[in-house]
């Protein structure tokens, strides 16, 4: 036996559309929320909206933590003393200073900075996914952490040069 749909009011009536002012949300025949009953992924809420933040969250997060990643493979190459140096003062100076220039404290700089900036990535990239505001304001301490170790030993590494 079929089983048999119950039709809204307006349509048993013989009118096209639904009334504005008399039809109430039980008898209208199709709700936003049944459009996306169905849909995988789609929260208690049921909104388009939705579904698109989280879409977008999930790929932002993504990137922040590629570059995290990027940033602590730097740092882990920095500490080993391999690859370019990425340093300011390597980069400035001419061919005969980088010959006979110290670069280990130049690499361990580098290698910290790339440390504390991976971790700031790794918490925007938390307060994405768990949508927290309060998990943003980790990230300020380390960057002002990073500036400052940044300028403090920029400035003994070139008073030991002088030396």
């Amino acid at each position: 036996m079929p089983m048999s749909v119950r039709k809204p009011p307006y349509i048993s009536s013989g009118m096209r559309t639904a009334p504005a002012i008399s039809a109430t949300r039980s008898t209208m025949p199709l709700r936003r929320r049944d459009l996306f009953k169905d849909v995988e992924g789609l929260n208690k809420a049921g909104s388009i909206r939705e579904i698109i933040m989280t879409t977008v969250q999930l790929v932002t997060a993504i990137v922040v933590f590629i570059i995290a990643v990027i940033l602590a493979v730097l740092s882990y190459r920095s500490f080993k003393n391999r690859g370019f140096l990425l340093n300011n003062a390597y980069i400035y100076a001419s061919k005969k200073e980088r010959e006979t220039m110290n670069k280990k404290p130049h690499y361990r700089q580098s290698a910290i900075v790339f440390l504390l900036l991976s971790l700031v990535f790794i918490v925007i990239g938390l307060a994405v996914i768990i949508q927290n505001d309060k998990i943003y304001l980790l990230e300020i301490p380390l960057v002002l952490a990073a500036i400052i170790y940044a300028i403090v030993s920029s400035v003994l590494i070139s008073r030991k040069e002088k030396k």
